[in-house]
């Protein structure tokens, strides 16, 4: 399950490796308040808002904070911890009313909404809010009204938030579970139930008024919420039309998900970590790193690079590759970075002229594509989903299925792909964590193996069966040495591979242990092991001696580097669980 962890300041002290980044955060900061500050007068009466803030000067971005309650109940006093635990992050704080359904229907509630943040707008210098970084948030019918905010136009710019992050929220009242509910509260609000009042449903859906225009807006939801809280079919649309968007899903977390401190406080990271990218604060977007590596044997110049993180939040960013596309007429071929979201079911491309953009909106088939391989027409990819093998298209396309089974028995969940560059075969990691996790079908191979697919033969074999999970995997340049990790046994081992392109030895040869666990694998163009896992990336030699640690604010999953055309500078991407990272340099 994806979980927002927070960004910290990185400094890793020795000779090996020095990360430093500035940050504006700080802990238990004292606290200034308003209270029942009125923002707007209606026919019912005034509407309050109460303020917290760091007790200094300086002028921060806001974030708005819209309880639940399905519009029938509830307070801004509800949302007094979740606004406590903004400030410490550095945000100024507002807790609002609107209007309950007992004294006015949709749409009455959003118009309060955009008075509130109007209201702040207005008067920012008196609280020490920037104008031109007011976020909005909210739980439940709450979350909805913070979509809704970011999405519908009501020609007032002063209204607009500058980001929105919705909690259990609904973002299509035409969903078939909508359509059909007999709860009250859905009459109430919308005036009447789906089948009486319809147009009113479609009419005041936030999926229904996305636009270019929009704002940056992230979803979070609880593990055990409704399905149609992770906004699937919102953010696919949300990307195509090129507003960012992320989803958190908070393991173990119900739909009232800031109700539990231990849920409150991840959901408190996750916003902070959205709004400090599309608020502006100074830790975020291109992440500036100065970095001064030391290598025992070939020690070159300290050097610095910015970092930059690609994207909103997504779920499960996995198979980082650089990759050749084809030219055409008039159309230079690119080298881009291609990665997948997953559990998303996207595919992006990025290359530091046109930056990221949606390459695949995926098929259920391909839904959780996680490496990538240059092929002969196109690519290799595995497809978790369907357990196979498969070749794309230089579109992204399905060319065919290559292989999903040896024998009569259906591979178990195709993880990690490389390609020896010595005879072309394809070899892919095949473990079954995803049966114990998720209760699917019986597995039907007897273990978990590393596969070889033959090119010439079609054949999928197994050659290596000696591993309890395996999982990242790399060659050396030559092809002569395959690079595995086990993450059950966390540890990183290697095999001798025959000039055939066949195994010398099933026996592992152990390189190094990793406790902290280990995900994707690759080489440097020194032939220096990258070896992505929970702490980062370590950078170790062949022999297993440490060299240097990465640390990322995520669990990195994935690395692969490229040469540029001019062969003058090397680029390296990370992907971690929700975003890639990258970075141009010199070795």
């Amino acid at each position: 399950m994806l979980i927002f962890f927070k960004q910290t300041i990185f400094c890793l002290f020795g000779s090996l490796v020095i990360f430093c980044i500035n940050t504006s955060g700080q802990s238990h900061l004292e606290t200034k308040k308003w209270e029942n500050i009125p923002f707007v007068t209606r026919s019912t009466g005034e509407l309050h808002l109460d303020v917290f803030r760091p007790s200094d000067s300086k002028k921060r971005p806001a974030v708005l904070c819209l309880h639940g309650g399905f519009w029938a109940k509830g307070s801004k006093k509800f949302m007094i911890p979740l606004a406590e635990g903004l400030v410490e992050k550095g945000y100024v704080a507002v807790c609002s009313n609107y209007r309950l359904t007992d004294v006015a229907p949709a749409p009455a509630q959003l118009h309060d909404v955009f008075s509130a943040i109007r209201f702040l707008r207005e008067n920012a210098s008196d609280y020490g809010i920037d104008p031109e970084k007011i976020g909005v948030t909210g739980s439940s019918a709450g979350g909805y009204l913070a979509v809704m905010a970011a999405t519908f136009d009501g020609g007032d710019p002063l209204a607009r938030p500058n980001a929105a992050v919705g909690m259990g929220a609904q973002t299509d009242l035409t969903s078939p579970h909508i359509q059909n509910s007999t709860v009250l509260n859905w009459s109430k609000f919308m005036g009447g139930f789906y089948h009486q009042v319809s147009q009113n449903y479609i009419s005041q859906s936030p999926i229904n008024h996305l636009s270019p225009d929009d704002p940056p807006i992230a979803i979070i939801c609880g593990e055990y919420d409704k399905p149609s809280t992770r906004a699937n079919s919102f953010r696919h649309q949300a990307f195509r039309l090129g507003v960012p968007t992320s989803l958190s899903e908070i393991a173990g977390a119900p739909h009232g998900l800031l109700k539990a401190a231990e849920h409150r406080q991840i959901a408190i990271e996750a916003l902070d970590d959205f709004f400090e990218v599309y608020l502006g604060k100074e830790k975020y977007g291109t992440i500036k790193l100065d970095i001064k590596i030391d290598l025992p044997e070939k020690s070159p110049e300290p050097f610095s690079n910015n970092w930059t993180r690609l994207g909103g939040s997504y779920n499960g960013c996995e198979g980082a590759q650089w990759v050749r596309f084809p030219g055409g007429l008039n159309v230079p071929a690119q080298i881009e970075l291609v990665y997948a979201a997953h559990h998303d079911g996207l595919l992006f491309r990025w290359n530091e002229k046109r930056g990221l953009r949606l390459w695949v909106e995926s098929t259920p088939e391909i839904s959780t594509l996680r490496a990538m391989e240059a092929g002969k027409d196109g690519f290799y990819a595995v497809a978790q989903t369907t357990r196979q093998l498969v070749s794309l298209s230089s579109q992204g396309e399905i060319n065919e299925v290559l292989a999903d089974r040896i024998g009569d028995q259906r591979i178990n969940r195709p993880n990690d792909l490389r390609v020896n560059p010595s005879d072309g075969s394809v070899w892919i990691t095949d473990p079954n964590f995803l049966f114990r996790l998720r209760k699917l079908e019986n597995q039907e191979l007897p273990g978990q193996y590393v596969l070889r697919y033959d090119q010439i033969t079609e054949q999928l074999t197994a050659p290596i069966k000696s591993l309890q999970l395996p999982n990242g995997i790399a060659f050396d340049r030559g092809g002569k040495t395959i690079f595995i990790g086990d993450s059950r046994q966390r540890k990183l081992f290697r095999f001798a591979v025959n000039s055939d392109g066949k195994l010398m030895s099933d026996t592992p040869e152990l390189v190094a242990s990793f406790p902290k666990g280990l995900d994707g694998v690759s080489l440097d163009p020194k032939d220096n092991l990258w070896v992505a896992g929970n702490e980062g990336v370590s950078i170790i030699l062949q022999s297993g001696k440490p060299i240097a640690q990465l640390r990322l604010p995520e669990r990195a999953t994935s690395i692969d580097f490229m040469v540029d055309d001019n062969g003058d500078f090397h680029w390296v991407a990370v992907t971690t669980n929700k975003f890639a990272y990258v970075a141009k340099f010199q070795f």
